[in-house]
This record gives structure tokens, C-alpha cells and sequence, in this order.
């Protein structure tokens, strides 16, 4: 087994009302973040447009890639990985559960 140091600085935001501290989280990851969505149940429950609303209060640019499914393909992980190298995006933001995280 080799010897390594990993470091992840991952940030989860769970639970009622996580979504409403966004915006003075947010803006020290940068200025642009690639919103990772599966289906149409963030649209129908309210978070796509509450986080949408934190992001443009925090002056964040957003890039979207939608129809992760669950237990995502390595194509699809790859597509996404694609749009964030192309697009210069600071932050990957999912809505939804562990599929889109």
C-alpha cells in the first residue's frame, strides 16, 4: 500500500433551512458554480429556486448540467467534470441527494 495525505475541504449543508445561509457561505469559493441536478423533483419542492435566489443575492454566476440519474454512470460523472473544466467554475453545488452529490 503506497503512503498518502488526501485532503477533501468538502462543505455539506443539510436540513431545514441550510439553503438560506448560501449566500454568505458561498462567495468565499469564488465567483461561479456548476449546479449539479437529477430530475424535476428540485423544481417541484422549491430548492432550485430558493438556492438560484441565494446565488444571485451572492453575485455567483451559475452553469447547470441536469438528468444525473440515480447511481450515475462514469460517462455522466465525465460529462459533468467536462462542463466545470470548460466553463472555469469555482464550486460544484448539488441539489438533491446522494445521486447528484
Amino acid at each position: 500500500m503506497e503512503t498518502f495525505t488526501a485532503y477533501n475541504p468538502t462543505k455539506l449543508f443539510f436540513g431545514k433551512n441550510s439553503i438560506s445561509n448560501l449566500s454568505k457561505q458561498l462567495p468565499k469559493y469564488g465567483k461561479k458554480a456548476l449546479l449539479v441536478l437529477g430530475g424535476k423533483s428540485a423544481k417541484l419542492n422549491g430548492a432550485y429556486s430558493d438556492v438560484l435566489s441565494q446565488l444571485e443575492l451572492a453575485k455567483i454566476d451559475v452553469v447547470e448540467i441536469w438528468g444525473i440519474k440515480p447511481n450515475p454512470r462514469v460517462e455522466d460523472v465525465e460529462k459533468a467534470i467536462a462542463l466545470g473544466i470548460a466553463e472555469k467554475v469555482d464550486m460544484i453545488i448539488a441539489i438533491g441527494g446522494g445521486s447528484v452529490i
